[in-house]
């Protein structure tokens, strides 16, 4: 189960609420540094870049990086997702209060993420999103074919007890107190 979440971590961007770069880069125009004769930046707040690259045959690729000392949002809830995911295919994994603070978590981080996301998600739009997303992330851990077995996977469970206590969140609102576009790069 552990190598399935980290394919599941490396087949898709974390950020479920997509970045629309191109509108990015439009609204920030002055945040622009031209970095090649087909690549700009852009130096956004909270230290996030995003890197455009102009392809030959006319198009456009991006790339968004969180130089910030408390890392990229997206990476965390989609890490906060596929743990999720996790637990709800193996619901013999945590008890009742760990189950409430895993969904405590997400929800704050995809709160997060909604509210700074370009375009942001309206508030009422969020938890229908976030369940579509969550329901993606299972359907592609099903086509992986592998079985919950928590009693063969420790690793997974302490991961996802790591994830489910008091300094957990204490992070995670450090990572949440500077608004910032919720980019998944770096991630672990």
């Amino acid at each position: 189960m552990i190598r399935a979440l980290a394919i599941l971590l490396l087949a898709s961007p974390a950020a479920a609420f997509d970045i629309d770069y191109a509108q990015v880069m439009a609204e920030n125009p002055d945040a622009i540094t031209q970095t090649g004769e087909s690549t700009r930046r852009a130096d956004l707040p909270g230290d996030v870049h995003v890197i455009e690259t102009t392809l030959s045959d006319g198009t456009t690729s991006y790339f968004g990086y969180d130089d910030s000392p408390a890392g990229a949002a997206g990476c965390t809830f989609g890490i906060l997702v596929d743990l999720t995911v996790a637990t709800l295919a193996c619901p013999d994994m945590l008890e009742a209060a760990a189950r409430d603070a895993l969904a405590d978590n997400l929800d704050a981080s995809a709160r997060f993420v909604a509210a700074n996301t370009v375009p942001p998600v309206p508030p009422e739009g969020i938890d229908a999103r976030l369940e579509a997303h969550i329901e993606a992330r299972a359907d592609a851990l099903r086509q992986t074919g592998l079985v919950c077995t928590p009693q063969e996977d420790p690793q997974l469970t302490a991961i996802v007890r790591a994830a489910t206590n008091p300094a957990f969140r204490q992070m995670l609102d450090r990572l949440h107190a500077v608004p910032r576009l919720p980019v998944a790069s770096p991630c672990l």
